[in-house]
């Protein structure tokens, strides 16, 4: 049901007409298709309680009213229409966009195209020989980069080597929007990941270690040690040229992603 305001909260007409609204809604949004999607994830680095710790999360189908978000002038000159977007199309209960994994965001992106447009994509890729070639991309057959790291029940990772011994966590969108916005990305990076730093949990005395203390060739493996470890989508796929020869490549996400031409 939906939330009551306090100026209504006593009374029970204005609550009557607040549950029925809510009941309205939902009616009107059954009718559309929505699908599970599998995340890169797999639920692990989420904490115990929150609900995309199966490492599934439901999105619906894309409908005419959605397709305007894709072209707001103001969201695309924030660059924020397809965060917009996925935000509109996420179905599970209690999910809150900003606060899902980054590393989860273009698996949402592929599962938002498929469920939109379908599952084909065309595209023009450079082939090795440097020749243009026209492709159609299958996107259901792109795989998931899974990570084998163990995660405790807060979703949180641990990181060892002789200086440090580092618990750390995988950046939700929320946060790495504001890490890529910082002047200093690469240290704010780790501020925003690093949750234990030689058992110091202090928010405050880690980041002011990380700024005076630990050295840039230290920082830098750090670093690597995460991103590397980070599960995602692969956004390659592999290509056959006109000489029958096979090869990987990644591929470009142009402005008909989600408009194609046919």
């Amino acid at each position: 049901m939906a939330r009551v305001t306090e100026k209504y909260a006593s009374d029970p007409i204005e609550q009557a007409k607040a549950q029925a609204l809510a009941e309205y809604s939902a009616k009107k949004t059954s009718s559309v298709p929505t699908e599970i999607v599998d995340l890169p994830s797999e639920g692990r680095f989420y904490p115990k309680d929150h609900p995309l710790r199966s490492g599934k999360i439901e999105m619906r189908y894309m409908t005419a009213y959605d397709e305007d978000i894709l072209t707001n002038a103001s969201y695309i000159r924030n660059g924020v229409a397809i965060d917009r977007l996925l935000d509109a199309l996420i179905i599970t209960p209690g999910v809150k966009f900003g606060d899902i994994l980054n590393c989860d965001k273009d698996a949402m992106i592929i599962a938002a195209r498929i469920l939109s447009y379908g599952k084909d994509y065309d595209a023009l890729i450079t082939t090795p020989s440097d020749k243009q070639l026209k492709v159609t991309i299958d996107l259901s057959k792109l795989d998931l980069k899974t990570t084998l790291l163990e995660s405790n029940a807060n979703g949180v990772c641990s990181y060892t080597d002789d200086q440090y011994k580092i618990q750390f966590k995988f950046l939700t969108i929320q946060e790495q929007s504001n890490v890529m916005k910082s002047e200093k990305p690469m240290f704010e990076f780790l501020v925003n990941s690093i949750v234990s730093l030689n058992d110091e949990t202090n928010q405050e005395k880690i980041k002011e270690y990380l700024q005076y203390n630990m050295l840039a060739m230290h920082s830098k493996k750090i670093r690597k040690y995460i991103t590397d470890n980070l599960p995602s989508i692969d956004l390659t796929y592999e290509f056959e040229d006109e000489d029958g020869g096979v090869f990987r490549r990644g591929f470009p996400i142009g402005s008909n992603f989600f408009y194609p031409e046919s």
